[in-house]
């Protein structure tokens, strides 16, 4: 059993190291690997406002300056301050002990009593969610758009590195919405800018949540989530009471962005095609968490693992 617990850093032997080990601490210069991606992911949920961090940066997870900045950044606004005041009178861009396991115990969850704060960090994680999903899709339709034609020599090697670097997102869009895995053919194009539009139109979405508990839209139905009318004055999210008591970060996270989808007209409803895919508001809200936690590999609820394990990150 390693030293970190969350789900986003915990049994990576370079992250422990990090954690219990001064030499193995994270900073510019450090080699890269997929545990700096990890931090990196870690730091986009934690601070979704900013600094971003290079998208550069984060392809070839390395430590460079904008990871440093954002580091910087997350240790100067956590309470209390990052500091090791036995050497050190104001932070630093290095992750080490300290950082890694606040970032870890953050992650993880520290339980907050008061309601309104619990829904309000669900709606912020599910709004960052929304705009790294919507960063790479973006990024695929318009590496989509920069092929040559089938017909041009170049295509071939422009497919293989569309491939290569996009090979998450497509697994995860042609599984979710029961897709052939080819980007360049007409169905994909059409499912992908229907997900960008849906995506667009959710983060577009005014805050519109209700604390109820056992109350409101939630009354009568002890196993809900949360329950959303369209068709009703605002608030039109109501968060019933398993909300708080069982469910986790990532699942709270997903519950607004999974509603926010029923408030576009998109319903519960079993899925065998693509057609059926999108009037499904879970399968679109799982795609937004599949491409957001680029390590994920089932439901934020722990349903439908994925089988074989999608490409990551």
């Amino acid at each position: 059993m390693g030293v970190l617990i969350s789900d986003e850093l915990k049994d990576d032997p370079k992250l422990d190291a990090c954690a219990t080990t001064p030499s193995a601490h994270l900073k510019v210069g450090s080699p890269p690997g997929p545990h700096i991606l990890k931090v990196q992911l870690a730091l986009e949920r934690l601070r979704p406002t900013g600094p971003k961090i290079d998208d550069a940066e984060k392809r070839a997870m390395r430590y460079g300056p904008t990871t440093a900045a954002a580091v910087l950044n997350y240790k100067k606004t956590h309470v209390p301050p990052i500091i090791n005041t036995a050497y050190q009178h104001d932070v630093d861009p290095i992750c080490g002990q300290m950082t890694i396991k606040a970032m870890d115990a953050d992650l993880n969850g520290t339980p907050l009593s008061d309601r309104d704060a619990v829904a309000d960090r669900a709606h912020e994680a599910s709004r960052a969610a929304l705009r790294v999903a919507l960063t790479h899709l973006r990024s695929l339709r318009t590496d989509i758009n920069l092929l040559p034609s089938s017909s041009d020599p170049a295509f071939g090697a422009a497919m293989v590195n569309l491939l290569f670097k996009h090979k998450r997102n497509i697994a995860v869009l042609a599984r979710r919405l029961v897709l052939t895995p080819d980007p360049n053919s007409q169905a994909f194009k059409d499912a992908l800018a229907k997900v960008i539009l849906l995506c667009e139109r959710n983060l577009a979405q005014a805050k519109t949540i209700k604390v109820a508990g056992t109350t409101g839209f939630c009354a009568g139905h002890p196993g809900d989530h949360a329950r959303t009318s369209a068709s009703v004055p605002d608030p039109k999210t109501h968060l019933c009471e398993i909300f708080f008591t069982n469910d986790g970060l990532d699942l709270q996270r997903d519950v607004i962005t999974h509603e926010y989808f029923h408030i576009q007209g998109l319903g519960d409803n079993s899925v065998t095609n693509t057609a059926q895919a999108f009037t499904n508001a879970n399968t679109i809200a799982q795609i937004v968490a599949l491409l957001a936690d680029r390590f994920r590999q089932r439901n934020s609820d722990g349903g439908e693992p994925a089988v074989p394990p999608l490409p990551a990150p």
